[in-house]
């Protein structure tokens, strides 16, 4: 069920955005959440508190917090909920995407923009939802959504996940990992490194940058085919520009 979270000083667009909202989910009958906010403290308390969402619309020019520093705050917390930044003025658009920010709907042209990319997120979260890797042995069995898998390394006998909520080992080769991973996502970035493409923010030379903050180098062996994946993930997948420096 998708937690939808709206951030909009103007009384009027933040009723036209939640009708919006609820004409979209109402007709394809999905069940969701959908928590309204004035001002962008409110919506920090809550995150404070540990509540999240999976969608964040946010108005970008309001006092007291604008939307892009709300965007700022909310990568902070939560690295995996999408951005859409709802706006009157397209000179943010730059600098929104410096929060990752899924899309920018003009005020002007809400009732076009924002069904189609409620459309485009809701399969995105379909499918964040189902795929995972699953460890099955006689005394374990758990399954770690890919969305959450940052990267995979080799620690002599065992391969250890390392994910959002931590790292796990398991005992098994990459190269079978490898098999049972969806492997348009997953890449070797070396023997003895594999990582999720979602995960990764920007390529400089032989450096991969994960949205944990992590760096890995990738042996020269593959560079070429990690860039040219990367570059193939990021065509078919995202809205936002991202740039490879090499």
């Amino acid at each position: 069920m998708p937690r939808i979270a709206i951030v909009d000083d103007q009384e009027e667009y933040l009723e036209e955005i939640c009708n919006l909202i609820e004409k979209f989910y109402f007709k394809n009958g999905i069940p969701y959440v959908m928590n309204t906010f004035s001002n962008a403290q409110l919506l920090l308390y809550e995150m404070e508190e540990k509540l999240y969402f999976d969608i964040y619309l946010l108005d970008i020019e309001m006092p007291g917090i604008n939307g892009l520093s709300l965007a700022e705050k909310i990568r902070s917390m939560d690295d995996a909920g999408y951005i859409v930044f709802i706006t009157s003025h397209l000179k943010f658009l730059i600098n929104g995407y410096d929060y990752f920010a899924y899309q920018f709907i003009p005020k002007n042209n809400l009732k076009k923009k924002l069904i189609p990319t409620l459309e485009s997120l809701q399969k995105r979260l379909d499918i964040e939802e189902e795929k995972f890797y699953q460890i099955c042995t006689n005394h374990r069995y758990e399954k770690i959504l890919y969305k959450d898998i940052y990267y995979v390394y080799k620690d002599e006998k065992y391969a250890i996940f390392v994910t959002k909520n931590g790292n796990i080992p398991i005992r098994e080769t990459l190269k079978n990992i490898y098999k049972d991973l969806e492997q348009k996502e997953f890449i070797f970035i070396d023997r003895g490194y594999i990582v999720n493409v979602v995960h990764i923010m920007s390529l400089y030379k032989n450096t991969i940058y994960l949205r944990n903050s992590k760096n890995l180098k990738i042996s020269r062996t593959y560079t070429e085919e990690v860039k040219k994946r990367i570059h193939t993930y990021w065509k078919e997948h995202t809205t936002n520009g991202r740039d490879i420096h090499t």
